[in-house]
């Protein structure tokens, strides 16, 4: 299924530097300069990106209780395609137009090839992603990130103001302005005001 009747724009473009395509006190999302991209439109509006290059995703995944820290702190690199749907304006100044050398350089033949490719990680991640958030549309949480992981699945994570959601296949974190939520297989933990409450399954 194609959510929202996502397509792709027949564009290739490249950063032009080093670009945070999101970034808060608890993690950011950067993309390094020259990697590539393609634009993803909904009834011919721009509403984001796949992205291919090198990247990192920084995220402060913890709750704090009276035993301790629980959760993680998340660092991953980001290489291999990506999709980003949201407000595409912030980082429409930091793209041009790529061509045949800069999809040489990444290993691929011409824009076909390529967008060929960012073509199969929008159906295959973003039925993923959606399937497992819940989520089926940006304009509902406002910029939402899916990212492809070694089980064949997807990693989310959902930006609204202050509040974040990551998720992934075993574990959901929640960030607000006074509260954090952790969900594993084991509890959930919660968080508000500086006092934590764990309910075990």
């Amino acid at each position: 299924m194609n959510w929202h009747r996502y397509e792709l724009e027949n564009i290739v473009m490249k950063t032009t530097k080093l670009v945070k395509l999101w970034e808060s006190e608890i993690g950011f999302i950067q993309l390094d300069k020259d990697s590539l991209v393609v634009p993803i439109k909904t009834w011919d509006k721009r509403a984001g990106y796949v992205f291919d290059g090198s990247g990192k995703l920084v995220l402060d995944a913890i709750v704090e209780t009276d035993r301790g820290a629980v959760g993680q702190s998340v660092e991953r690199e980001l290489k291999s395609p990506f999709i980003d749907l949201g407000d595409p304006e912030p980082i429409q100044a930091h793209l041009t137009e790529a061509d045949n050398k800069d999809l040489a350089q990444k290993g691929y033949g011409g824009k076909d090839e390529f967008v060929s490719k960012a073509q199969t990680a929008l159906n295959d991640n973003l039925n993923r992603g959606t399937r497992h958030s819940g989520c089926c549309s940006p304009h509902h949480v406002g910029q939402l990130f899916i990212f492809p992981n070694k089980d064949g699945e997807a990693d989310v994570l959902l930006v609204k103001g202050s509040r974040t959601v990551y998720h992934t296949l075993d574990t959901t974190f929640v960030s607000g302005n006074r509260e954090r939520v952790l969900t594993n297989p084991k509890e959930v933990i919660v968080s508000h005001r500086g006092k934590a409450f764990t309910f075990k399954h």
